[in-house]
């Protein structure tokens, strides 16, 4: 495990954590949510590809995205009750915190609404 080097890293290793272990509740209360969340993730990709949009950060941000499905994919289906969501959560900065914060937060995210009943 590498050291952590200031708080934005403690809080991104600390938001990967809870995302893994939300990640390996939610596929075992719904069998392939992760492979799901894995073809749209790809299906973003290429839409942001096809419209020439994506860019060194986006390529940064879909990078650890792969990264996350793949540990929480991994976690889940090792049928190892033992394993845990803490292996390798610290992230591997590739730029200063400060940066891929901005990046992130310049980014749109569109949640799916609630079917109203």
């Amino acid at each position: 495990m590498h050291a952590v080097s200031n708080e934005s890293q403690a809080l991104l290793g600390a938001c990967k954590y809870v995302m893994l272990c939300l990640l390996r509740r939610l596929e075992g209360d719904h069998p392939g949510l992760i492979d799901d969340l894995m073809d749209e993730v790809e299906t973003d990709r290429l839409s942001i590809l096809l419209a020439d949009r994506m860019d060194g950060a986006a390529e940064q941000i879909f990078k650890q995205v792969d990264d996350l499905l793949a540990h929480a994919s991994s976690v889940s289906r090792s049928g190892n009750e033992f394993e845990t969501c803490w292996r390798d959560v610290t992230p591997v900065a590739t730029r200063s915190a400060a940066s891929a914060s901005s990046s992130i937060s310049s980014l749109t995210v569109r949640w799916p609404r609630a079917s109203s009943r």
